[in-house]
């Protein structure tokens, strides 16, 4: 009874928020997309360092531990030859504001530099950050709309955008930020709507500098925040970057003391400029908004309500010209990265930053057109339809879905973001198990044979495999697509061709030969001699299999001798494998009875090369290469690792011809 006479007394409003900030406590906890291991797992092991050294140092913690515990990878930290230390790689702002949490921590037991205990408080930090966001975006909201408008507005952007599915996998340098970056939102709003208001100008400067301390990148909202001032609040401007720049003043001192420069590396604006960029900025500017993978309008397609304020009276507004100003620099600065897609994360994650702005912006429009849910019912639907698009995309997709942050492997997103680009095939917010798969088999196709597929002429009618239903489902896009122009692709025999010729490669070889009615042919074959000859300047690696051994023409005897290969003379041999790079003889091993392996690397490519009577194996980076048949498998490389030539001969012949795995079937 005390229980329902409480809720009636409770407002309804602050008993939404707060369910929903338990709820973000609950998504954050329970989320199974966890990045704690990622750019952030040295930010608050940097807070101990704080606590217990009086410095960022991390040196002693990492001798205490395996690498691999300190930090699975080595991108995040770096060694400070001037300091002789190793420091966190990242934005130090939220290992400051971490201190008071860390302290709690080491007194109850934890340690920083135990993965479980680092992760578990990360999460613990981002969900009280992620509950304030929720707290002050309302507060925000409610200032040009309806308190239960302001909620619902509210509950959308929380759960509907990157706020949820960046902030709930880790303590991101986001996740800071953005509290100090709507704490200014407020202040300009707050004077917009009452020009009697006059902000404090030691917060302004305090809340800028947060920003900026948090994640360099606020640098263009800064910027843009201060042209507002000078156009609307010009006689505390000087005041503000004052203050601004007493916060600053005291950092560099902090700086040099812990780092030995005045702006630690993260922090250098030219920084992310000395390296070459991947795509026109352009191009970079179009796959923020609208890539399948990465595009801020495809994972959240609400926020292009947020433009409709341009349709209202509200476009004539001061605040509207600086929002829309910051949208453009910062969308444009994001698509002039080398790293535009921001690494192993989901959906538009590099956009957080910049929802505040959209957030703002929807509230001006709304605030003009004296929108309600009632009298826009269209509108209404429209926007509420996309919103929960958006859920589904951001909240279920992209934090319960482990399958969507797998996807960033198979092939590795850093490395193979030609693949990504514009790829609507697999977009990561539909990813599944079964589509990462079809994925990974897509891109390994690309990779073997594409150089084989355009030594076929145009038109030709190619057997990819053999019948297979996830096969015939990538091919079948391929032709949609015509990724290799007119040439068409079929999964099987039985599958209805134009023509009475077809090519295909040599895993489609035993399928091929089943069939009576088909005369095949080599089209695409080479004295071993003369291929040896044409490739000399790659690198050519040679393994041997099972009954490898035959006729050696006397041609290429005389080419084994003048390269310095034994090949000429291993008879009483049941194993052999050569690796040349440019004519020079790395490693050539043999052995009568007993398999040989060699293991290498070149450039940054790992290579394990086997051959034994049953294995002809070749690997590069774990991935293998060989198609490992009877005979000596051959593979060329060129300088950059890619396949350049892939084949076989079985010296079963005096002409000794390298098989290169394309042929051509006529039917009879």
């Amino acid at each position: 009874m005390v229980f329902f006479t409480f809720m009636k007394q409770f407002n309804t409003i602050y008993f939404i928020l707060f369910l929903a900030c338990i709820s973000i406590l609950v998504v954050f906890q329970t989320s199974n997309v966890k990045q704690t291991s990622g750019d952030s797992q040295l930010t608050l092991l940097t807070s101990q360092a704080i606590i217990e050294n009086g410095n960022v140092n991390l040196s002693k913690y990492y001798s205490q531990v395996p690498p691999e515990q300190f930090s699975n990878g080595t991108w995040k930290f770096r060694f400070n030859n001037d300091k002789n230390q190793l420091e966190y790689g990242y934005p130090i702002g939220n290992s400051i504001i971490s201190i008071p949490f860390v302290f709690v921590a080491n007194k109850l037991g934890m340690s920083m530099l135990v993965q479980e205990h680092d992760a578990s408080l990360q999460i613990l930090i981002a969900s009280l950050l992620a509950m304030i966001l929720l707290l002050l975006n309302f507060k925000l909201a409610r200032m040009f709309v309806s308190d239960y408008l302001a909620l619902l507005i509210t509950l959308i952007f929380t759960f509907a955008t990157s706020y949820i599915s960046t902030c709930a996998t880790a303590f991101w340098s986001f996740n800071s930020e953005l509290v100090f970056i709507v704490l200014l939102l407020i202040e300009l709003s707050k004077t917009e709507l009452d020009e009697t208001y006059k902000p404090h100008f030691g917060l302004l400067g305090l809340y800028l500098f947060g920003a900026w301390f948090c994640r360099p990148s606020s640098m263009v909202f800064i910027a843009v925040f201060f042209v507002w001032m000078l156009l609307k609040q010009r006689s505390l401007i000087i005041k503000t970057i004052t203050s601004f720049a007493i916060f600053m003043l005291f950092f560099m001192s902090l700086s040099y003391s812990w780092y030995g420069t005045f702006i630690p590396f993260y922090y250098n604006p030219f920084m992310w400029q000395s390296f070459a960029k991947t795509v026109s900025i352009w191009e970079g500017f179009l796959l923020i908004l609208f890539s399948p993978n990465r595009g801020l309008f495809i994972y959240s397609p609400f926020l292009i309500f947020a433009f409709f304020s341009s349709f209202t009276l509200a476009r004539k507004t001061t605040v509207f010209k600086i929002l829309v100003g910051w949208f453009l620099v910062y969308i444009l600065s994001l698509g002039n990265l080398s790293n535009w897609w921001g690494g192993w994360s989901f959906g538009a994650r590099l956009c957080t930053d910049i929802i505040p702005c959209l957030f703002l912006l929807l509230l001006l429009g709304l605030k003009h057109i004296n929108f309600t849910i009632i009298s826009h019912k269209i509108t209404s639907l429209i926007f509420l339809t996309t919103a929960v698009i958006g859920f589904a995309i951001n909240t279920f997709q992209g934090i319960y879905n482990i399958e969507t942050y797998n996807w960033n492997d198979y092939p590795a997103i850093d490395k193979n973001y030609q693949f990504y680009k514009w790829n609507w095939q697999y977009p990561q917010f539909l990813a599944n198990k079964r589509n990462n798969e079809n994925k990974k088999v897509d891109f390994e196709l690309h990779q073997y044979y594409s150089k084989f597929i355009l030594q076929t002429p145009e038109n030709a009618n190619i057997l990819m495999g053999t019948p297979d239903a996830s096969y015939r489902n990538i091919l079948n896009s391929w032709n949609k697509q015509k990724i290799y122009g007119s040439r068409h692709f079929f999964n099987s025999i039985n599958d209805s061709i134009n023509s009475d010729t077809f090519y295909f490669f040599r895993p489609s070889h035993d399928y091929v030969r089943s069939f009576n009615n088909l005369d095949v042919v080599f089209q695409s074959k080479i004295e071993m001699a003369e291929f040896l000859s044409e490739n000399i300047d790659n690198i050519i690696i040679l393994t041997a299999r099972g009954n490898w051994k035959g006729n050696i023409s006397e041609k290429l005897k005389t080419k084994f001798f003048t390269m310095g290969l034994k090949l000429n003379d291993l008879n009483n041999f049941s194993s052999y494998l050569a690796v040349l790079n440019k004519e020079k003889i790395m490693y050539e091993l043999s052995n009568e009875t007993a398999e040989v392996r060699q293991d290498f690397a070149i450039n940054e490519a790992k290579f394990e090369v086997v051959s034994s009577a049953n294995i002809a194996s070749t690997k590069m980076n774990g991935k293998e290469l060989n198609f490992n048949l009877d005979g000596i498998n051959i593979l060329v490389l060129k300088d950059n690792m890619e396949i350049d030539k892939l084949g076989y001969v079985n010296l079963q012949s005096n002409e000794n011809y390298i098989d290169l795995f394309l042929y051509k079937a006529v039917k009879k």
